[in-house]
């Protein structure tokens, strides 16, 4: 199951939908870290510091929550109720990723960054949450 173990999940919580991420990002923040690392280090040690951190994240969607676990630079794990989701904006790029904003009632606002396909998640969350955001 990833990095979301089943410990985390509610009693009789199941999982729905792990969203799958672009790793477009990463290639670009490599070629650039590459070409000017003669010049600078600091290109080069954001592409390792995006590889990791986009390896230690995961968004899953389950029945009943939005998950986001990120285990790098520090343990993060942020939820959002489905139920309390009364707004989902979608920014998408030319190369048909995007990040996903999930906002509604209490708690911060959820985002799911780098995601393939953001406006078939967008559909399966409004379906799961009743609502049409």
């Amino acid at each position: 199951m990833g990095i979301i173990e089943n410990e985390k999940l509610q009693a009789g919580e199941r999982v729905v939908l792990t969203p799958e991420r672009s790793k477009t990002p990463l290639f670009w923040s490599w070629v650039v870290g590459v070409l000017f690392c003669w010049f600078f280090f600091i290109p080069l040690i954001k592409a390792i510091r995006d590889t990791k951190q986009f390896e230690a994240t995961e968004y899953v969607v389950t029945d009943r929550r939005l998950v986001v676990k990120c285990l790098w630079p520090k343990d993060a794990f942020k939820e959002k109720d489905l139920a309390t989701v009364e707004k989902i904006l979608v920014k998408k790029n030319a190369f048909g990723f995007g990040t996903l904003t999930f906002a509604g009632k209490g708690g911060e606002n959820i985002y799911f960054v780098n995601v393939k396909n953001p406006e078939d998640v967008q559909r399966e969350v409004e379906a799961l949450s009743g609502n049409r955001a």
